[in-house]
């Protein structure tokens, strides 16, 4: 029998992009290519592989070939027919003579277990024969999310020595026979594969026994961390594939018990044999019971830093412990907050990021402060043109209230000026519109008048004139987006014309929130009230019995609040805390907070603000203005509502439900709530910008892709809430660090071992220029700094002052002080690190050193979120309104309200094609 070799590379190439990561382990995907260093895989570009002809090119060698068996035939030196074995086994393809039909001397009738799962296949059925239901089913997919299989977990009535339930986990398997109990095929791959596209590919990847323990921890930990699992737990470790760990820094946390550290040692060489770049272990804590696991620690509440303390530092030796043996909080979470987490750029089309690096260098600030400009510069110009629903009874619209928080000087405000001054123009230009539309109603309201008392006396003298033929002519609208110096009740009038809605637009918002009942007759609130009913769209109503014409109801008002406010002032403007009226009210948690910090000099810079970028935030803003809220026929509102694909919800509810959880165990409940309801904002401005970009409606279907970056922005919120609502609760003293103390403590974990070697000592100087000023000096790039400076940050972090050897003067650090640091700056790689990118320091005439900025990322890193999305080129959407799949008509109600819309009726169009 001869080989197939076309159908042998046509099956294959359904299985690209999997069949690569396991052939070229290491690589990445760039649109329709698979990229990697060579023939081995590895991070890298030289090689290319088409993932739909199957055409590839090793560049570095000049090797190359047009199909698949040839591919694998290079990567592992065999012939071609060989090579077409190998990749029909990979496949599971059929076309090729076997050597036997048997296997152990039994003949082997099961059928093999196809992966990934072909796209259409039904779901199944989820009842095991003698199991019954399954109290959990984990879904198994490849480093590209396609389905491989399904494990589904049973509860026995029985109970182990340990207390705990004994559980059965059946594998569930696609097969040429349909779905059937049977294991995937050897090698099996991890669980969770698919979350390593969106981790931080610098970041170590922990890896436990169990699949609901992986997810458990992985909710805790955010997704910037990928959480792996075994498959087919401690005793499944032979028969995994462990290609994805490749080049990897792999952390390994097992359960607490004697097959679990049998497991330890099987999986670091397993992971060591695949081409990991490192192995760790993390030891349990000591005094726990038998069978204790990562997945205990997160039911016993553990928090996201107390987790990652534990990995750090697995024995917590010297760790202060409670009754119970285990670490006290306060030890493990510094009162000094970290770094804010970076600007996930991969959350935006290629050409405005462009715009927001420009722009954080051209102003030097942070890059938080064009990316907060931005998403409220889209906020305001969306509003409620367009709302996105989830479901038939859940709409968001585009308002957010946001907020940067930052130090006063931070240079905001001519960021801010850059974004708002394009508003501003179409505002102006809207104004002279308006100025002569309204020339000419005053005008015709003139002659209707006359006209209308010809009329009048013509019909008092008993005569019958002609039908008074005009009708009295409609006052023009003035449309506006911003406002700035306004009342509550001015916004009211404000609103009254424009209907799309407004932005509260403020520099420093401590004095928009001070004043807010200033003006109001009772100053008790109400207008914090109001602004409430605003965020969600509520009516707003207003009665003057001193100026009646004056009297406006709006049903739908919708006011977008941006401005910044200093750390200092936030818990004097908000009243929050135990009780506090604006966090019981919801008041406070609609806000999102995003910190700014300076991480490097704000040093003279030559780049501007392009004219290139002001003509795309002109293309965009012009593109926006045009959508605004439109009437029927009776001069009711029609809402356009935009849905989502199907792929995009499943992603969302994910999403939603590890928030859900996470809420449910968290004093900061409110606050995670409405992140659900903010991230959905977030897709809808998106969404938006896409259709700008792209120059539709914006009226076509939400994309996973869409989706996904928004979750990717809303955990960067999140982020920034936690570290920013730690300034509205006074017992944990939550400080700001400034740029020394950030120093010291970087220098500090990099000399961890050292220090502890020379008796918890560090000395302030030393001939070899390593002491504690030499080195915050290098890591700063500012020799020469003030020694009395660094001495009294060094203080004020609990560095006290000590005598070391040959009578030199240093510091004591404790091992306590090491995991309050690496609990601090230790989530972030980098000290100095400004814009999200080392900062070169020119030379100059005013004596700032040629330096770079940065330092190493520590063993085991833990990115911010910027880092954690996959390193992928995207483009930006476009949706083709020609040959487009139709979306159904959405049953609407009199309001234009989609009410009786059902997602999951079959008739619901899949993912459109972008």
């Amino acid at each position: 029998m001869s080989i197939d070799f076309s159908a042998i590379n046509n099956a294959a190439l359904e299985h690209c992009p999997d069949l690569l990561f396991t052939l070229l382990p290491g690589g990445r995907l760039n649109g329709h290519e698979y990229v990697c260093s060579g023939l081995s895989g590895g991070n890298g570009d030289s090689l290319s592989v088409n993932t739909s002809s199957g055409i590839w090119k090793d560049f570095a060698t000049d090797e190359g070939g047009s199909d698949l068996v040839s591919l694998v035939a290079a990567a592992r030196r065999i012939g071609q027919g060989e090579a077409a074995r190998a990749l029909a086994e990979m496949t599971g393809t059929t076309g090729v003579p076997s050597a036997s039909h048997h296997q152990n001397g039994k003949h082997e009738d099961r059928p093999a277990a196809i992966t990934p799962v072909p796209g259409d296949t039904p779901k199944p059925a989820m009842t095991h024969p003698r199991l019954g239901e399954p109290s959990a089913v984990f879904e198994y997919r490849s480093q590209a999310g396609r389905l491989l299989g399904y494990v589904c977990r049973f509860n026995k009535l029985t109970v182990k020595g340990n207390g705990k339930s004994e559980k059965e986990f059946c594998p569930l398997s696609y097969t040429a026979r349909g779905w059937r109990w049977q294991a995937l095929p050897e090698p099996r791959p991890l669980y969770g594969l698919e979350k390593l596209a969106q981790a931080n590919p610098e970041s170590s990847i922990l890896v436990l026994e169990g699949e609901g323990k992986a997810n458990a921890v992985q909710r805790v930990i955010g997704a910037q961390v990928a959480v792996l699992s075994l498959n087919g737990g401690s005793s499944g470790v032979a028969k995994l594939n462990c290609s994805p760990l490749q080049g990897k820094k792999v952390i390994y946390w097992p359960d607490a018990d004697e097959p679990g550290h049998k497991a330890a040692k099987a999986f670091i060489l397993k992971a060591k044999e695949a081409g990991a770049a490192s192995v760790e272990v993390v030891a349990p804590p000591k005094d726990v019971p038998s069978g204790w696991d990562a997945g205990d620690a997160v039911k016993e509440g553990w928090s996201r830093a107390r987790l990652i303390a534990h990995i750090k530092d697995s024995q917590l030796a010297d760790v202060p412990v409670d009754a119970n043996g285990f670490p006290e909080p306060e030890s493990m979470e510094s009162r000094i907050l970290p770094p804010p987490p970076s600007v996930p750029l991969d959350a935006f089309p290629l050409e405005v990021r462009a715009i927001l690096e420009e722009a954080a260098e051209a102003f030097t600030v942070p890059l938080q402060i064009p990316a907060t400009c931005l998403l409220s510069f889209l906020s305001c110009l969306v509003g409620r043109s367009r709302l996105i629903s989830i479901k038939a009874s859940w709409r968001e619209s585009g308002n957010l209230w946001l907020t940067s928080v930052a130090n006063s000087g931070m240079g905001k405000s001519p960021c801010m000026d850059a974004f708002f001054r394009v508003i501003t123009r179409l505002e102006y230009d809207a104004k002279r519109s308006f100025d002569a539309a309204y020339a000419d109603y005053e005008t015709e309201l003139v002659l209707y008048q006359v006209q209308r008392t010809a009329y009048a006396k013509e019909k008092s003298k008993g005569k019958n004139p002609e039908a008074f033929a005009l009708s009295r002519p409609e006052e023009p609208r003035q449309r506006q987006i911003t406002a700035d110096d306004v009342t509550v009740e001015a916004l009211g009038d404000i609103l009254q014309g424009n209907p799309k809605g407004v932005l509260w637009l403020k520099d420093e918002l401590s004095g928009l929130l001070f004043d807010l009942d200033k003006y109001s007759n009772n100053g008790g609130g109400g207008t914090k009230a109001r602004l409430l009913s605003s965020h969600s769209l509520g009516p707003w109503k207003t009665n003057r019995t001193s100026n009646p014409a004056r009297n406006n109801f709006i049903p739908k008002a919708c006011v977008s609040i941006f401005g910044g406010i200093q750390p200092g002032m936030m818990s004097k403007v908000f009243e929050a805390g135990a009780g506090g009226v604006d966090e019981e009210s919801g008041f406070l948690p609609r806000f999102m907070f995003i910190r700014a910090i300076a991480e490097a000099p704000a040093y003279w810079s030559e780049r501007v603000f392009s004219r290139e970028s002001i003509a795309l935030l002109e293309r965009i803003a012009a593109h926006l203005w045009a959508w605004d809220v439109e009437h029927d026929d009776q001069g009711r509102e029609i809402d356009k509502t935009v849905l989502m694909s199907r792929q995009a919800k499943a992603l969302y509810i994910e999403w939603y439900n590890a928030i859900a959880a996470e809420a449910y165990l968290s004093q900061n409940n409110a606050l995670l709530r409405k992140l659900q309801a903010h991230a959905l904002r977030l897709c809808l401005l998106l969404h938006s910008l896409n259709a700008a970009l792209a120059g539709n409606d914006g009226m076509g279907l939400v994309t996973e892709d869409c989706m996904r970056r928004a979750l990717l922005l809303a955990d960067w919120v999140k982020e920034h809430q936690a570290q920013c609502w730690r300034f509205f609760k006074p017992e944990q003293g939550a400080k700001q660090s400034d740029p020394i103390e950030r120093a010291i403590m970087a220098v500090v974990m990099e000399q961890a071992a050292r220090i502890e070697a020379d008796g918890w000592k560090i000395a302030n100087s030393t001939e070899e220029k390593d002491g504690l000023l030499d080195l915050v000096e290098k890591k700063l790039g500012m020799p020469g700094l003030s020694a009395v400076k660094i001495g009294k940050a060094a203080s004020g972090l609990g560095l006290t002052s000590c005598a070391v050897h040959k009578g030199d003067r240093g510091r004591t650090v404790t091992k306590e002080k090491i995991n309050e640091f690496r609990a601090t700056v230790g989530t972030v790689g980098t000290v100095g690190k400004a814009h999200g990118s080392k900062v070169k320091i020119a030379d100059s005439t005013v004596g700032q050193p040629s330096a770079t900025v940065g330092v190493t990322a520590p063993a085991w890193p833990m990115p911010t979120v910027a880092d954690s999305a996959p390193t992928v080129d995207h483009q930006p959407e476009t949706v083709a309104l020609q040959g487009a799949p139709t979306v159904p008509t959405v049953p609407t109600d009199s309001s234009g309200y989609n009410s009786e819309f059902d997602f999951n009726d079959p008739n619901f169009p899949d993912e459109v094609n972008i």
